[in-house]
């Protein structure tokens, strides 16, 4: 006499939860990857648009200033130091594939680009 048990084929649906899961984590790795390359991506450009900006206000006040009494008062009280500065980040930023979206010179306690 054989013995029919109920509990035959009830491994497939564990197995198909099991595995639909796991594709889900792995989609969920993959697109909180993505995103954080994304920021990174953006991280550098932006990053990048700043140091050009500081590089262009550095060439700006060249050594032909230097001598020039004036632009040391610019300079010392953080006036018009590489006020035009913003336009060499825009380019930079576009050579990147990225957009400027503001470029914000700060000149007082010292010059620094945003």
């Amino acid at each position: 006499m054989t013995r029919q048990s109920r509990e035959a084929g009830q491994a497939f649906p564990i197995y198909i939860m099991v595995v639909a899961g796991l594709l889900f984590l792995a989609f969920a790795y993959f697109a909180v990857g993505q995103a954080s390359m994304k920021k990174n991506e953006a991280q550098t450009a932006a990053d990048a648009a700043a140091l050009a900006a500081a590089q262009d206000a550095r060439d700006e006040w060249s050594w032909p200033g230097v001598f020039d009494l004036g632009e040391w008062d610019d300079l010392l009280s953080g006036r018009d130091v590489g006020a035009g500065s913003c336009s060499a980040a825009d380019r930079l930023a576009a050579a990147n594939g990225a957009d400027s979206i503001a470029c914000d010179a700060d000149f007082w306690p010292e010059a620094s680009y945003t």
